[in-house]
């Protein structure tokens, strides 16, 4: 528990500053571009993941588990392989999309006054770091160089965007979402340029004593891509599909202020993201080693953890809401309020049922994330359309929260059944059968 607790409070160090800067920043972009182009900016970015998404096609979660898997059994010649097979298949994949967009920009967007015409050709290039950059986290995390992994997109990236913007402000430029794209593609490449340095000393650092000659699994990879490409796409919709269900029915103005409540209800979420950042390796590398026991504790202690930080941050969120949304985004953010408080209310739930999806993904379970959380998602998208029209920016908040708890339940029954861990802290009263084996993963290394 301490080490994990060291893990967790040097990581969440970096993350308290990089929320901290995401705000500072989300301010400076209000002020800068005003709410009407905030929201188009908002509206193309999460469609810019999205496409990313399909790019990567699962590649993230494969690679760090792999990675992390070859790392601690010796495979060196696997680990080469996967990369060299990862990087070759993203990359034809991301010119593909890339022409594509292209060729759909020029038949479609007029340079007429439209918001999104101009800032959609920029987002193109921006998908394109996007896709890079999550290659280089996934492969820094599987290397078990998780710090590394993270500064650079979580500290990095968004000063340097908040230099840009603070820059361009101070010269009076006009605010659009096409600067504030720019702006991120900036970001990302100089995030980019540093992740490739340290993925190349890392790597020189193990191949250092001998020539490896990659060695290529296909068939597992092919196995699991799939499941994860799924698992992925429908983590991105149930956090993305709220914002981009809200854009058929409200203006971009009402798009920005949903995404206030969503960036500071995420503050909640961010415990999670934490833990999930740090250990992913972790997991995997004792699922290699047997040691099931370690991680029916490893389970528990999160739990904990996760649950008491999140339950923390709501509790804030409630009492210093208004006042966070009043004088730092102005008036028109208080219709964020109610918003926020159902979205942290959702993930401190999650929070106290345990990193479920993590560990069926890191030990060979992926299909059944993709299983609960496909449900969950279809739900979420129904209730979307069901409860925006009826309730406005509460509805949409209603049916994420609703749909992100229902997954973590049903997760927990498989996690439960599969790996004979109790969800939540209840796992510390399963630790007496911790030399108890789970089930053989789907894909047996």
């Amino acid at each position: 528990m301490r080490l994990l607790l060291n893990k967790f409070m040097s990581f969440g160090a970096i993350s308290v500053a990089q929320k901290l800067i995401a705000l500072v920043l989300q301010i400076q972009i209000i002020a800068f571009a005003g709410e009407t182009e905030f929201g188009a900016y908002i509206y193309l970015l999460n469609i810019t993941n999205l496409v990313a998404m399909v790019v990567v096609f699962g590649f993230p979660q494969l690679l760090t588990r792999e990675i992390a898997y070859y790392h601690a059994s010796g495979q060196d010649h696997q680990l080469r392989g996967i990369l060299r097979f990862s990087s070759a298949f993203v990359a034809v994949g991301t010119l593909i999309v890339a022409i594509v967009g292209a060729l759909a920009c020029w038949s479609y967007c007029s340079p007429v006054a439209e918001i999104y015409d101009y800032a959609a050709w920029i987002a193109i290039l921006l998908f394109t770091t996007l896709t890079l950059t999550s290659l280089q986290q996934a492969i820094l995390r599987g290397l078990q160089r998780v710090m590394v992994a993270a500064w650079p997109m979580m500290l990095l990236q968004p000063l340097t965007m908040l230099g840009l913007v603070v820059a361009s402000k101070l010269l009076d430029w006009e605010g659009t979402a096409l600067e504030l794209l720019i702006y991120m593609v900036v970001g990302n490449l100089v995030a980019s340029i540093f992740m490739a340095f340290f993925i190349r000393r890392a790597l020189a650092v193990q191949g250092s004593q001998k020539k490896i000659v990659p060695s290529y699994s296909l068939s597992v990879w092919w196995r699991s891509l799939l499941p994860f490409f799924l698992l992925g796409g429908i983590a991105l919709l149930m956090q993305r599909s709220d914002i981009l269900i809200l854009g058929i029915y409200y203006p971009p103005e009402d798009i920005g202020v949903y995404a206030v409540a969503a960036q500071l209800g995420f503050l909640a979420q961010m415990p999670i993201m934490i833990v999930n950042s740090t250990i992913e390796p972790q997991i995997a590398a004792a699922h290699a080693r047997n040691e099931y026991g370690q991680m029916r504790k490893l389970y528990a202690d999160l739990s904990v953890l996760t649950g008491v930080s999140v339950i923390a941050v709501c509790a804030g969120l409630w009492l210093a809401g208004p006042l966070l949304l009043t004088h730092l985004f102005g008036p028109t953010y208080i219709n964020s309020y109610h918003p926020l408080l159902i979205i942290a209310l959702g993930f401190a739930i999650g929070a106290l049922i345990g990193p479920t999806g993590t560990f069926l993904s890191m030990v060979g379970k992926e299909r059944m994330t993709l299983y609960a959380v496909g449900g969950a998602v279809v739900l979420n998208i129904a209730l979307n359309f069901l409860l925006i029209p009826l309730a406005g920016l509460e509805g949409a908040a209603i049916a994420t929260s609703v749909a992100m708890v229902l997954s973590k339940v049903i997760m927990a029954v498989m996690v439960w059944r599969e790996l004979g861990i109790r969800p939540g802290p209840l796992g510390y009263f399963g630790l007496a059968r911790a030399n108890v084996a789970p089930q053989k993963s789907e894909n047996v290394k």
